[in-house]
């Protein structure tokens, strides 16, 4: 097991004894990936009080938030069971009638599904090729303390459906080989050169991933201490591609796209169980699977998806009324 990308978070251990009996420790046990993984996060938890984890946020990237949509917090119940607990994070450049179809998703997806909505300030300074990162870091650094164990599922807000079956991410995550797991698309965007040192397809989609607080807010601070910016020239899914790469043990890709689809490139015989919906992928004119997919979250990317999109959210019923439309 090859520890040298860890050594990255060094300045996260009091002294340099810390950081070498961790070292040491790892090279003296066979443990898993995920195991070396949690145990670094043990270390971390411990020696936060002296990491950047406590620096404040700068008032040039200060976000908004918005709770005041009904579907975004069931205040008449409560999550009973934590475990199963989801907080969707979207962040957008403005409030715009294009949320409510995530909106109306998150809400028939229960009491312990909450969305959160965090517009960019009405400043220059925000407007950037990494903003959407930027702020989902501010955010993360802001929360960490309270509620490190939280699973967080960011998703582009205005192509993005959730399942009314959302609370099961938790324990997918529970089970998954890595903290961080990203949706993977069928096109290596934005570089087509991608395809050439990523062997093969699917590739990473930056428009829904999921980890835990602590383990999303690592992946920032650790993008930004050795690249600099969130927006890896000039694209911030360039940016996690790169990421991904260089700490495989870190973050993976739902390969299968069994919780997380995106639509772009396919063609699906969709049908709606509820406010489910269910594919089996069509090639040529024939069904292609025997098994029935029902994955959690749907990105409809893409000119394509976008167009997908029109047609699931009017069967679902999640179209605005006119003057919400109109609004």
């Amino acid at each position: 097991y090859d520890m040298n990308s860890f050594l990255y978070t060094s300045d996260t251990f009091k002294t340099d004894i810390e950081l070498q009996n961790y070292d040491k420790t790892i090279r003296n046990r066979e443990l898993s990936d995920r195991q070396a993984v949690q145990y670094l996060l043990q270390i971390f938890d411990q020696t936060k009080s002296t990491s950047i984890l406590t620096r404040p946020v700068s008032s040039a990237t200060a976000y908004r938030t918005n709770k005041k949509m009904g579907s975004d917090h069931k205040t008449d119940v409560v999550c009973s069971d934590l475990s199963s607990s989801v907080k969707v994070i979207t962040v957008v450049s403005e409030e715009s009638s294009k949320l409510y179809a995530l909106r109306e998703s998150v809400k028939h997806a229960g009491p312990c599904v909450e969305l959160e909505v965090v517009i960019a300030p009405e400043t220059p300074e925000a407007w950037s090729t990494d903003w959407k990162p930027r702020l989902l870091y501010d955010y993360l650094r802001q929360h960490v303390n309270k509620t490190p164990e939280q699973v967080i599922l960011f998703v582009d807000g205005y192509d993005v459906l959730v399942s009314p079956n959302l609370s099961d991410l938790p324990q997918y995550l529970e089970q998954s080989k890595t903290p961080i797991v990203f949706a993977a698309e069928r096109d290596g965007w934005p570089d087509a050169a991608l395809c050439k040192w990523l062997l093969k397809p699917p590739y990473l989609n930056a428009g829904v991933f999921a980890g835990k607080t602590k383990d999303l807010l690592y992946m920032f601070q650790t993008m930004q201490k050795r690249y600099g910016e969130f927006a890896f020239c000039g694209d911030d899914q360039r940016a996690y591609q790169r990421f991904a790469i260089d700490y495989p043990h870190f973050v993976s890709l739902d390969e299968s796209s069994e919780v997380f689809q995106c639509m772009h490139g396919y063609s699906w015989d969709i049908s709606l169980n509820d406010k489910e919906v269910l594919l089996v992928e069509v090639k040529n004119g024939i069904l292609i699977q025997d098994v029935i997919k029902k994955p959690l979250v749907l990105h409809f990317n893409a000119y394509d998806g976008k167009q997908m999109m029109n047609t699931v959210v009017n069967a679902l019923g999640y179209e605005p009324h006119h003057q919400e439309r109109v609004n």
